[in-house]
């Protein structure tokens, strides 16, 4: 089974340390959810867990309400005005 980076464990001061927070995929075995307060990283700890999974081969369905998932399939690289025309 392959595992997910999301990232680095914290040390004692609460930065990134060297360690890596790895998750099975076979702990994964039917729905997840992210709670939290605001400001608290949900949004960017379902962006990378959800990209850990495709790549993964673990298929994926997001109910997102409030609609940041997807806001973030319009990317714009170049930012001109005539890639926000069509």
């Amino acid at each position: 089974m392959a595992g997910l980076h999301l990232g680095f464990r914290l040390d004692a001061a609460g930065k990134p340390g060297a360690d890596r927070l790895v998750v099975e995929s076979g702990d994964l075995t039917t729905h997840g959810a992210i709670l939290g307060m605001t400001g608290s990283g949900k949004t960017g700890l379902g962006i990378v867990l959800i990209e850990e999974a495709l790549l993964a081969g673990i298929p994926c369905l997001v109910l997102d309400p409030k609609g940041d998932m997807g806001n973030l399939l319009l990317t714009f690289p170049e930012l001109d005005a005539a890639s926000f025309r069509p």
